[in-house]
């Protein structure tokens, strides 16, 4: 079934990479939504029964990537990478 409504969540790239819980505003309310470790920018969460009337509310998750770094940060992200090595060869 499709969703009768959507929105937006911004979730930091901690809570992209590790998981956590969110606050999201629906027209419901405002509800907690779990956030699975790993989960991608554009990744939709449907919230059943959260949408005016009633029927699901699509939630697209959206990573807010910080933008500046202060040299220990940047030090951690750098050795994340080096421990995770993304593969784009296709």
């Amino acid at each position: 079934p499709e969703a009768s409504a959507q929105g937006a969540v911004r979730i930091a790239l901690v809570e992209a990479v590790l998981g956590g819980r969110v606050r999201v505003d629906t027209p419901q309310g405002a509800v907690h939504v779990t956030i699975p470790p790993g989960t991608s920018s554009g990744k939709s969460l449907r919230l059943r029964g959260k949408a005016t009337d009633g029927g699901d509310y699509m939630v697209r998750v959206e990573i807010d990537v910080p933008k500046d770094l202060d040299a220990e940060s940047r030090a951690i992200m750098e050795r994340f990478g080096d421990l995770n090595p993304m593969n784009n060869d296709g």
